[in-house]
């Protein structure tokens, strides 16, 4: 047998203890072991089957509607976050769990006598806070123990220090942070550092710098992304690292500047360099982010409070890569370039509703819900057009008969084209809003995650004149209406609006005649 046909066996046997172990948010219902998600979420989407012998081991999303699978290595890697092909890595997790050997003959972790279990077993959340406060660094506390708990992140001889692995995974090299020096120092030439899932990615960021790399994730949380991928070459030598890594479904990359100043010997500066070695090595089309010329990196942008909107909109503004000799400055988005029925800059900021999609210079403008600003890049002035989600309405305000538990009706279509309609209760913004967008996320609503937040702020700032009274229980509201969750059945002449409104989870109602019906 395979290492990998042992691995399988040993998982498919265990199943009742490696479930809760890489699931803790599940639990076991019936013959299966239920959880949100691939990613530990609660929920019901995801399920492993448990019973009877012939389905035991078949797992499946039912969120994505993803083929079943009984790839049980590979449900190991996905759920701790292994890179497909990072065989040595899985090995080593399933083999600290199991307490066994699968007889993986790669090479091993303590390579260069670096022992890297043990150097994440030393780090500890103390390690962490001590690098996030360091007044060149402040990064989040929760970024460094991601870094730590996916083990790119550990402590060699009291310094935080990141791993260099090979393209088997294997620890080759180390990188060191010296606090008092605010450094970072090898031992062993540096290797290709790799974020992310190169098997699922779609979009990918270079780096020339850890600090950089580490600070946009730090601010975006772009990490925690399946469809992105990130790489870091310690340096301009290591552009040439990039060389056959790039998996082929990649179909966005960004390279990002650094302003340096320009190598006294040879006149040129080392980020041009850089990005010349990085097209070179890429082979493909590259795009350049660049940065507000008041700063010299990303690291001290974000210091300085550049936030995940402002980091995304300078990924917007990425020109293909022409060479070292191209302008400095981002080019202009202009208002010529964008909608006709877009707004101009001084009905910025606001909120607009578009029904159709409109593609302009090959950039693509979905229908929905956008937001419209004018953002600062450098001593320029932009529009920043965000798409929020997909066609949501406010209908009316809502209000019961003693003018209170206000709401708004709010109508959208689910991803299926079915028509929704909701009387959301005011007092679901009071807190952080979760159970609104979980509402609108159950009925299917398309939304753009990374800003979901600004969903919220949309409802609340939107007015509307119509009014529809607000009915807190279902059935009869009055001799001639009668109130469904999703809908009122009245006669033709009645003149009140009324809608349900309820702040928790009601079950439907089905409608089987019509009030004339009823009333014979």
């Amino acid at each position: 047998m395979t290492p990998y046909d042992q691995a399988s066996d040993y998982i498919l046997t265990n199943l009742e203890t490696v479930c809760p172990f890489l699931f803790p948010q599940g639990k076991r219902e019936g013959q299966n072991y239920i959880v949100g998600n691939i990613a530990n979420s609660p929920g019901r989407s995801f399920s492993i089957a448990l019973e009877p012998p012939a389905r035991r081991g078949l797992y499946k999303d039912f969120a994505t509607n993803s083929a079943a699978s009984r790839n049980l290595p590979q449900l190991w890697k996905d759920a701790h976050g292994i890179p497909k092909d990072n065989h040595a890595r899985f090995f080593q997790d399933l083999g600290a769990f199991a307490g066994q050997d699968f007889g993986w003959n790669g090479a091993t972790t303590k390579a260069k006598g670096f022992d890297w279990p043990k150097r994440l077993r030393e780090f500890t959340p103390a390690d962490a806070q001590r690098l996030a406060t360091h007044p060149k660094r402040q990064w989040q506390v929760d970024t460094l123990l991601w870094l730590h708990a996916h083990e790119y992140l550990g402590l060699y001889r009291g310094h935080v220090t990141f791993a260099m692995r090979d393209e088997a995974g294997n620890v080759v090299g180390i990188n060191r942070w010296f606090e008092s020096e605010a450094k970072w120092k090898f031992i062993n030439s540096p290797t290709l550092l790799v974020i992310g899932d190169p098997g699922n990615a779609t979009e990918l960021h270079i780096h020339e710098s850890i600090n950089d790399l580490v600070a946009m994730l730090d601010q975006t949380d772009w990490h925690l992304d399946a469809t992105k991928l990130f790489f870091c070459t310690w340096g301009v030598p290591g552009a040439k690292l990039v060389k056959d890594r790039i998996p082929v479904q990649i179909n966005k990359i960004y390279v990002w500047e650094q302003r340096d100043q320009p190598d006294p010997k040879t006149g040129k500066k080392p980020n041009e360099v850089w990005q010349t070695g990085v097209a070179r090595a890429a082979g493909r089309p590259i795009r350049l982010v660049r940065i507000p010329e008041a700063y010299k990196d990303l690291n001290e942008w974000t210091i300085a409070g550049a936030s995940a909107v402002q980091i995304e909109f300078a990924c917007d503004l990425a020109t293909l890569y022409q060479g070292s000799a191209q302008h400095a400055q981002p080019p202009p988005v202009s208002y010529q370039n964008l909608p006709q029925n877009f707004p101009p800059a001084d009905e910025r900021p606001c909120y607009r509703v578009y029904d159709t999609p409109i593609t302009i210079n090959q950039r693509e403008f979905k229908a929905g819900v956008y937001h419209h600003e004018v953002k600062t890049f450098g001593d320029k002035d932009y529009p920043q057009d965000s798409w929020l989600c997909a066609h949501l309405l406010i209908l009316a305000r809502t209000a019961t008969t003693r003018d209170r538990d206000f709401g708004r009706l709010l109508e959208y279509h689910s991803s299926n084209g079915i028509l929704r309609r909701w009387s959301m209760p005011m007092e679901l913004l009071a807190g952080d809003g979760a159970e609104v967008l979980s509402r609108l996320l159950r009925d299917g609503l398309d939304v753009n995650i990374p800003i979901k937040k600004k969903v919220l702020d949309y409802i609340a700032a939107a007015q509307s004149t119509e009014f529809y009274r607000c009915a807190t229980r279902t059935g009869w509201h009055s001799p001639i209406v009668f109130v469904q969750t999703e809908a009122i059945i009245a006669t033709a002449d009645t003149k009140e609006k009324v809608w349900f409104q309820s702040t928790s989870r009601t079950a439907d109602y089905a409608q089987g005649d019509t009030p004339e019906a009823w009333q014979r």
